[in-house]
């Protein structure tokens, strides 16, 4: 398996953007009618799990990164009943639904497991903080683990806040068992 480096990297992100592509192209077959209508619903639907995943990744910290996680699993439920609509309307055929609904299901539950790991990084991070009480000067010295860096930008720029004081602690994790990310 190659090195996951980054969001794009993960299944999650692949086959979502897989599905949107796949709708993309089935939705070029609907009515000219539904093109402002269910056409770009669904479009905007499926192109919005991988948005949210690649815009949550840019956020400040990991609590940000889960909400935007939250959002792309919103999304595949209202795609989910797009494409119901799309079906019981006669833009889909039967086979082709039951498809794309195994798929979002697919693709739903590797986003839950994803905040699921998030969670507990974060519990397991405010649990265990070290701290050192320097008391001849009154102030607390944070440690910050770091494990594997997801990608050079990436961890200069959390330890560069880590540094000028913007966060008080600095923790690279393991997303899935190839991806990481930094909580600041």
């Amino acid at each position: 398996m190659d090195e996951i480096k980054t969001v794009e990297d993960l299944d999650v992100f692949q086959r979502s953007h897989k599905l949107t592509l796949e709708l993309y192209k089935i939705t070029e077959d609907f009515p000219s009618s539904e093109k402002f209508g269910l056409v770009s619903q669904i479009r905007r639907a499926s192109s919005s799990i991988c948005a949210n995943l690649l815009e949550g990744s840019y956020r400040n910290n990991t609590k940000e990164f889960r909400q935007f996680i939250g959002v792309s699993n919103g999304s595949v439920g209202e795609l989910k009943y797009h494409i119901l609509l799309a079906k019981d309307l006669g833009y889909i055929e039967e086979k082709k639904y039951d498809e794309f609904i195994i798929s979002l299901d697919t693709i739903s539950k590797m986003l839950r497991g994803v905040t699921k790991s998030l969670s507990r990084k974060i519990t397991n991070t405010n649990t265990n903080t070290n701290t050192n009480t320097n008391t001849s000067t009154n102030t607390s010295t944070v440690f910050f683990t770091l494990h594997i860096p997801l990608n050079p930008p990436f961890r200069a720029n959390c330890l560069r806040q880590c540094l000028t004081g913007q966060v008080s602690h600095l923790t690279f994790y393991v997303l899935h068992p190839n991806s990481l990310h930094c909580l600041c």
